[in-house]
């Protein structure tokens, strides 16, 4: 095994153990997360009668998201 693969072997180990403690260390807000998606996918498969009201929801519920990754990426 070549020196670059031992790094990369590393390098790979270490960053998988770190993303299993974030998820370990958040077990709420990955809850909420998984949620949220259920919901987006819900949404997508309902028909597209809703005078944009399901759009406006399905932004809602991204933002949502996007605000629960800032939130465990601002937590060191």
């Amino acid at each position: 095994m070549t020196r670059r693969t031992r790094v990369f072997l590393a390098t790979t180990a270490v960053g998988l153990s770190l993303a299993g403690a974030a998820y370990a260390n958040f077990p709420r807000l990955n809850a909420a997360e998984a949620d949220i998606r259920n919901a987006i996918a819900n949404l997508r498969a309902a028909p597209g009668i809703y005078e944009g009201h399901k759009a406006a929801a399905m932004d809602l519920l991204e933002r949502a998201y996007g605000e629960l990754q800032a939130a465990k990426g601002s937590v060191r």
